[in-house]
């Protein structure tokens, strides 16, 4: 199992996970999860088919860290 594949597993699972890290690291671990959701390829299917997004939104307090997948509702186009 890679390093933050089971962060993802259960954000994936529970919509909402929190755990404490150390404040410089909070950065590195939102990157791996991210990385983990893109190598997600059935959860990225599954989401196509029912034409949804998830992004992940992060909230830091001190050394907790809480990540929670949200739905893109809005998609901002830009026009000239």
């Amino acid at each position: 199992m890679r390093k933050y594949q089971p962060i993802w597993l259960a954000l994936k699972k529970d919509l909402s996970v929190s755990i404490s890290a150390p404040t410089h690291t909070h950065g590195r671990i939102l990157q791996g999860v991210r990385k983990e959701k893109t190598k997600d390829l059935g959860w990225l299917y599954k989401e196509s088919e029912i034409y949804k997004k998830h992004g992940i939104k992060e909230k830091s307090n001190g050394t907790k860290l809480t990540l929670k997948l949200v739905p893109i509702t809005e998609i901002s186009v830009h026009t000239l």
